[in-house]
């Protein structure tokens, strides 16, 4: 910050200026954390470390040249380069000085870390420099050595006129209130046990109160005389209202043998969580085994001189007590590097006044400076003292704490219906229906194959051809890609979509190409398709409507649908890529009021006798709940 601020003309060689330059030029030169500070003008200019952030987001879109392995060890010379560490398969690039030497049998972890200033994990950047190589189409199965675009462009045919003016009077509207982006709330990951689908809880879009839990799934129609059937890309499923969305540390490293569980009331030990864990159903995950979890909450009662141990791995740790007129007047607080050499961190009391009254109640401690730290909660007094465990938070803070359990408490079910926004598996869709088989293929319907699918938060990817999602994780950024080729008879398209998740928002935007083969004659196309759940009964953008009753809702040429559910005041808005088309069937999109389920539709054909080519190009499907 400019100290004096003068405002004397460029050249002044007065002390304060001098002394304003030479403590900015200090910011510009040293700050790591700001990209721009003010000049003694007050005019924004970048900093050093600015303009280095500037060129790794301009090398991020143009991705980083695979260089070797740390197995093989590698001199790097330039930010462009990157290594693949063969144990975990990713790929990293190197964010501090050069020449960077990394010796043979090397790790990201042993030289330097993947921390700021060191190695910084690129392998979704790496990948696409890859397919944009020579030889990088036989990544996706190809055998005519070209990189993949040079495939594409190779095997590509004209299509007809009609494909031409779609793609010629393409226009779009999409725009949710709440963008996806690293700066979202913490959102929650958790792993369905046996099923590759996981779930993504965040708070509700719009400022709304609650939370809502996105179910990623890949489950797929089976192949009959309707549905092409076979693989499907992980896309948005049903989406579940959730009151309370917690997660806690709870099971403890070790514990004295006298610790026992208290003799709490069942409300009472609602009031000192701060949440009932039944009534309307949970979805809830565990890292770790212990006594209870917050499906089925308890409280430790720690008699005089016993103790209670957790490892922690955060800079801070939340302890929740139990206090009532009849608990511990003296509790001591702990802390360690290794377990077992303690130092006093704090001493309190968790008597409360009057009899009957029992809380929650939080200490916070900062931790220590290692990797691995322990904290000891003992009590000094005949009345027990009561520990629930540490770090009993919702997921909407900024904060990501320590943790190992999780639970969603689900809303419960309405008079009418159930609970959930989406009543089926088709969110997110892009769907078409063959002429002349009458058969449909796209995300839900099937026809996919040579998949490539990661999943990327703030610290890591998840490859999902081959493995899930973790059990469970907290992260602000979450972001689902999928690439696969789309085969429909003999023709075969290329297919790509990744979904961007905010609070209370999935964004998809996807790409459909003709790769090889005839263009495929379609009676339906849907560039959007997604279901809500039948409790739905208005409409509000883009035409106010009550329809309860079967049937369908034409709404013309929109790029916004608006359902609402009067019993509960919820509401979906569907942003959706708009075709400028006259010869759209319905005249643009239309809500099918059905008896399971609603259904959204929007296409350029829909109920074609003569049949349109597939619309090729890039659309966006976006939904926020709310």
């Amino acid at each position: 910050m400019t100290t004096y601020k003068t405002g004397n003309p460029l050249g002044s060689a007065a002390a304060k200026d001098i002394y304003d330059n030479a403590q900015n030029l200090d910011f510009l030169v040293n700050d790591r954390e700001n990209e721009s500070h003010p000049d003694r003008f007050g005019v924004d200019r970048k900093t050093w470390y600015g303009m280095q952030q500037m060129f790794v987001r301009a090398m991020a879109k143009m991705g980083w040249v695979p260089f070797g392995t740390f197995e093989a060890g590698a001199t790097l010379t330039d930010a462009t380069q990157s290594l693949k560490y063969e144990a975990d398969g990713n790929y990293y690039r190197w964010d501090g000085d050069f020449p960077k030497t990394v010796p043979a049998s090397s790790s990201p972890e042993s030289t330097g870390g993947v921390v700021q200033g060191a190695w910084v994990n690129v392998t979704d950047m790496t990948l696409r420099s890859a397919l944009a190589g020579a030889g990088g189409a036989a990544m996706l199965g190809a055998s005519s050595g070209k990189n993949v675009q040079e495939e594409i462009d190779s095997t590509h045919q004209d299509v007809s006129s009609i494909n031409a003016l779609i793609k010629s009077n393409f226009i779009s509207h999409v725009t949710p209130s709440v963008v996806p982006a690293s700066t979202n709330d913490v959102k929650a990951v958790m792993k369905i046990t046996g099923s590759p689908d996981f779930y993504i809880i965040s708070k509700k879009s719009n400022g709304k109160s609650g939370y809502v839990s996105m179910r990623v799934t890949n489950t797929v129609s089976d192949a009959d005389a309707e549905n092409y059937g076979g693989a499907s890309p992980f896309r948005l499923g049903s989406v579940d209202n959730i009151v309370t969305a917690l997660t806690a540390k709870l099971v403890p490293s070790a514990k004295s043998a006298g610790v026992v569980l208290s003799t709490l009331t069942t409300a009472q030990i609602a009031t000192v969580y701060g949440f009932t864990a039944s009534g309307g159903g949970s979805i809830n995950a565990s890292l770790a085994t212990g006594d209870f979890s917050l499906s089925s909450p308890q409280i430790y009662s720690v008699p005089n001189t016993d103790s209670v141990t957790y490892q922690v791995t955060q800079k801070k740790a939340k302890i929740r007590f139990a206090r009532t007129n009849a608990s511990s007047q003296i509790v001591n607080i702990y802390t360690s590097i290794n377990g077992t050499d303690w130092v006093l961190s704090k001493t309190l009391t968790t008597q409360l006044p009057p009899s009957g009254t029992v809380r929650g109640y939080n200490v916070e401690i900062d931790g220590i400076t290692v990797s691995t730290w322990y904290l000891k909660v003992e009590n000094a007094h005949a009345n027990p003292a009561y520990v629930a465990g540490l770090n009993i938070e919702p997921i909407d803070g900024d904060f990501i704490y320590d943790y190992d359990q999780f639970i969603g408490t689900l809303s419960a079910a309405l008079p009418s219906g159930v609970s959930y926004y989406l009543g089926g598996l088709g969110a997110n869709e892009f769907a078409a229906k063959e002429k002349s088989t009458g058969k449909f293929f796209g995300t839900y319907h099937g026809g996919h194959e040579g998949f490539l699918q990661r999943f990327r938060t703030d610290s890591a990817s998840y490859n999902l051809d081959s493995s899930t999602a973790p059990v469970l994780l907290l992260t602000k950024h979450a972001l689902l890609h999928s690439a696969s080729t789309l085969r429909v008879s003999s023709t075969l398209y290329s297919y790509v979509a990744s979904t961007q998740f905010g609070d209370g928002v999935a964004i998809t935007n996807y790409a459909i190409k003709l790769g090889s083969g005839t263009p495929i004659l379609c009676e339906r196309i849907y560039t959007h398709m997604c279901t809500s759940a039948r409790t739905f009964n208005w409409i509000h953008l883009p035409i106010a409507i009550n329809k309860e009753d079967d049937g369908d809702v034409l709404l013309g040429q929109t790029g916004m649908i608006q359902q609402y559910r009067a019993e509960d005041a919820v509401t979906i808005n569907c942003y959706f890529s708009q075709l400028n088309l006259s010869q759209n069937g319905n005249g643009g999109a239309y809500v099918s009021f059905q008896p399971n389920y609603n259904k959204q539709y929007y296409g350029p054909a829909l109920g074609s006798t003569v049949g349109y080519p597939i619309v090729e190009g890039t659309f966006t499907t976006a939904k926020e709940f709310f």
